[in-house]
């Protein structure tokens, strides 16, 4: 979609005179009371600084205008759910939605963000600081999340411009050797029987475990070489 498009998207239909808006007929929008909305080169700049969502992205809360969950279709085309408590702007959006033709992506919400479970990985809001709190057991579930303006006051996040940003820690997987830990081999000689052993643990840890569907479970279990013992969990299948 052209840059053009979008911001039209973006505008209220109050902006264009009759005969102008796109595709000709100017829709019905709702009145609504809306809050002032990100602005929307904090949105195109936030949006750069997150990873490329595998699951989905969600805006908690996304407004009349959507236009968080606009920007991040065009720029990932992944599926993106946009939560609105409002009937008002929950419906407001879909219209800017169905203007931007992106509603194979895009879905609206009406309902509770606290409430609503949505399928994302990544994701952003603009919600006072007491929601954000009661979003927390959502937002850890997040590989990434931005919050513009307030900041999450239960979640380690990073001030980044107007907006504090969160990414979930990555586990750091680590071997032992006489008590200590490694992330990676010390050397590449393969007489070398601590360097095999760290090697071991770490391709047990790293692993990739099967789908649940695939029917089993885990069990930690402790593994030897003779000179050094670790523990790690394997997939039992049923």
């Amino acid at each position: 979609m052209h840059h053009l498009t979008l911001l039209l998207c973006l505008l209220s239909a109050e902006d264009f005179p009759p005969g102008v808006y796109p595709g000709h007929e100017k829709p019905a929008f709702r009145e609504v009371v809306e809050a002032t909305p990100t602005p929307y080169t904090e949105v195109v700049r936030v949006i750069e600084l997150l990873p490329k969502p595998t699951v989905g992205f969600v805006d908690f809360g996304c407004g009349a205008d959507a236009r968080w969950c606009i920007v991040a279709a065009e720029k990932w085309n992944c599926r993106v759910t946009g939560v609105e408590i409002d009937p008002g702007r929950a419906n407001t959006a879909r219209e800017h939605v169905r203007l931007a033709r992106l509603e194979h992506l895009i879905t609206i919400v009406e309902g509770d963000a606290t409430q609503v479970e949505v399928q994302a990985d990544v994701g952003v809001a603009y919600l006072y600081q007491d929601v954000l709190d009661q979003l927390t057991p959502k937002l850890t579930k997040l590989k990434a999340f931005a919050s513009y303006l307030h900041k999450p006051s239960k979640l380690s996040v990073t001030q980044n411009g107007d907006s504090w940003v969160y990414t979930k820690p990555v586990p750091v997987h680590t071997a032992i050797w006489n008590g200590q830990a490694y992330t990676q081999p010390v050397c590449n000689n393969p007489n070398c029987g601590m360097c095999a052993s760290i090697r071991a643990q770490l391709a047990q840890l790293v692993q990739p475990k099967p789908e649940a569907a695939a029917g089993g479970h885990y069990e930690r279990r402790k593994f030897c070489n003779g000179r050094s013992c670790w523990f790690a969990d394997v997939w039992i299948p049923n």
